[in-house]
């Protein structure tokens, strides 16, 4: 068997997909897995340090601005879906899926070109342009969110299978707290603060915390902060915060964490309520379809989270931290809320249909 993903640009789209293909592993080990995405993106550098096949294709996402891009990606588009045609047909791939962005679209049109089964995977509230677009063709569609089946075409609603979004073992497993404690040097007498905007950062959030930084450690509690490359402190001015550019082990960053500060990605979100962590989400404002808004209102909603908009950060940060972080009733009643939206078993549930239909 070979199933083939189209996964990747970010990684909230590469690592539900990884999840779902490590679980597949589980199921047959011999089970043949290649991915493909971009030469120069996360998916080109994660892909292969997890052991799986990988192929390039030369696309770009569509730009409204006329210019030669514009003109390009319809040219680069059909190219790819001939590349991953031609790679279905001889390499005897089974089933495609695809976990969304401009990434998913080539694979996607190709397995229905070449005969094979489809899969979707959105991770957002409401679905972004591509996967919308290859629906009609898909076999099965996996949602995040119960809410998204309202954003789909009743006929479709037939093929929708609401099992949640697929994390990382990392964020399953039991986490050694002691070790984790001693790895971000927190003393377990104090709340701890997480804050972080992505592998990279967040500008907007950054500021906020360096505007706010001294009496936010004057609040004597634990503070860990992920810059990212785009701004830096001195730890030595702040010995309760952990000023770090990237977080390796961010499951054991979240074991520790009683309050978290961060966007409010797909992924983000499923790590949220799998760790069942209260948080304050601070939505990207140029998410495509305005997903991360939608994802933190449900948050929201649903009591697990507090949001803020991304103008408002440097105001509001204090006064929200203050507020629950030393509220133990408000901050166990969140953490509670956001755990009964986890499905930790997520990865494994679609793994398992996904085969079962690879199979026939």
């Amino acid at each position: 068997m070979h199933i083939l993903f189209g996964a990747g640009g970010t990684g909230g789209h590469l690592y539900p997909a990884l999840s779902v293909a490590d679980e597949l592993k589980k199921i047959n080990p011999d089970i043949r897995i290649t991915f493909a995405g971009r030469a120069d993106k996360i998916e080109a550098r994660v892909v292969p340090q997890y052991g799986y096949e990988f192929i390039t294709m030369d696309i770009q996402p569509p730009v409204l601005k006329a210019n030669l891009s514009t003109f390009l990606f319809p040219v680069k588009m059909v190219r790819a879906i001939r590349k991953i045609r031609s790679f279905i047909k001889s390499e005897k791939v089974n089933m495609v899926v695809c976990a969304g962005a401009y990434i998913s679209i080539p694979p996607g049109i190709a397995s229905k070109l070449s005969g094979a089964k489809l899969a979707l995977m959105e991770s957002n509230l409401n679905p972004g342009k591509a996967v919308k677009y290859l629906a009609n063709r898909a076999d099965l569609i996996f949602t995040a969110f119960e809410g998204t089946r309202d954003y789909f075409n009743y006929k479709i609603h037939s093929k929708i299978n609401h099992l949640g979004n697929p994390v990382r073992d990392t964020f399953i497993k039991s986490i050694d707290m002691p070790e984790a404690q001693k790895l971000f040097n927190i003393n377990p007498e104090k709340r701890t603060l997480l804050i972080f905007g992505g592998s990279l950062g967040a500008e907007s959030i950054n500021r906020a915390v360096l505007n706010n930084l001294e009496q936010l450690h004057s609040l004597d509690i634990n503070i860990i902060w992920q810059t990212g490359n785009s701004l830096i402190a001195n730890n030595d001015d702040y010995p309760n915060v952990q000023i770090m550019k990237y977080i390796d082990d961010m499951a054991s960053a979240f074991a520790v964490s009683d309050l978290i500060i961060s966007r409010s990605g797909a992924t983000t979100v499923a790590e949220l309520t799998i760790t069942g962590k209260a948080s304050v989400l601070v939505p990207l404002p140029t998410s495509s379809t305005g997903e991360q808004e939608k994802n933190a209102r449900l948050m929201e909603q649903k009591g697990a989270s507090i949001v803020i908009h991304d103008n408002e950060i440097s105001n509001r940060l204090l006064h929200v931290v203050k507020d629950v972080i030393f509220d133990f009733e408000k901050l166990g009643k969140m953490a509670e809320n956001a755990r009964i939206l986890g499905k930790p078993k997520a990865g494994e549930e679609i793994a398992s249909i996904i085969y079962k239909l690879a199979q026939k």
